[in-house]
């Protein structure tokens, strides 16, 4: 790598990178009091709930990694490069396609949990102190998780859309908004149905979180094709 070179922090880009930065930040140190919410409720019910909790989280989060290896980060490129050159129909088409392409796999995988679950669980984790007794219950957590699964990989895409415009206040925002919403219904679907209703809790806020990022998205970019002049149009 050669001999070491000090940064150099009057170049323009460094505030400009840390303008951009500093939102992402804020909102996933946030975002990490999510484990500790989610311990504490499980902790008050009855013995393995959590573990099980944390169990059907990470399956969804690693699957949800996966997809946005193979689906999200490919088009970040092509989004950036549609929205330097202002051409919003296809910056729109894009992100169209990839959320319809999301939200069929996410939706027939969770067909595949709901009537072939029980099978699929049971060969994949019914071994030592894990028995089968464990296995529905883990089953109806990936069911009430659903919203996790199809609403954060579709999430994915919406806030790449916003990645690419260079807007990272916006997404995080509606971030901050929607967890903030989901700690009480985490608290209220606890008291009512227990970790289920943690489980319930955070699907509703995932879901809700897709919904308004694409609203908004939706409008951003109408209001941009609108300020695009006539002859600049695509």
């Amino acid at each position: 790598l050669g001999v070491y070179r000090a940064p150099d922090w009057r170049n323009h880009s460094i505030p400009d990178a840390w303008q951009r930065l500093y939102p992402l930040l804020l909102g996933t140190i946030y975002y990490k009091t999510d484990q500790l919410i989610d311990r504490f409720l499980a902790s008050m019910s009855t013995t393995g709930q959590l573990s099980l909790l944390y169990l059907a989280r990470q399956i969804y989060i690693a699957g949800n990694t996966i997809l946005g290896k193979a689906f999200t980060v490919p088009i970040f490129p092509l989004l950036a490069q549609q929205a330097s050159k202002k051409n919003w129909s296809s910056f729109r088409k894009i992100i169209t396609e990839r959320t319809f392409w999301l939200f069929g796999i996410t939706s027939f995988v969770f067909l595949i949990m709901i009537f072939a679950g029980k099978p699929l669980l049971s060969m994949l984790f019914v071994y030592g102190k894990f028995d089968i007794s464990n296995i529905t219950p883990l089953q109806w957590l990936l069911v009430a998780l659903v919203g996790l699964w199809i609403g954060g990989a579709v999430g994915q895409i919406l806030s790449t859309g916003f990645y690419a415009k260079t807007d990272t206040k916006t997404p995080t925002k509606i971030g901050m908004f929607g967890y903030t919403l989901g700690i009480g219904l985490k608290i209220a679907g606890f008291y009512i149905w227990g970790v289920i209703g943690i489980a319930a809790g955070t699907s509703i806020y995932f879901v809700l979180n897709a919904i308004l990022m694409n609203v908004f998205l939706s409008c951003h970019i109408k209001q941009a094709h609108v300020t695009v002049p006539e002859g600049d149009s695509p």
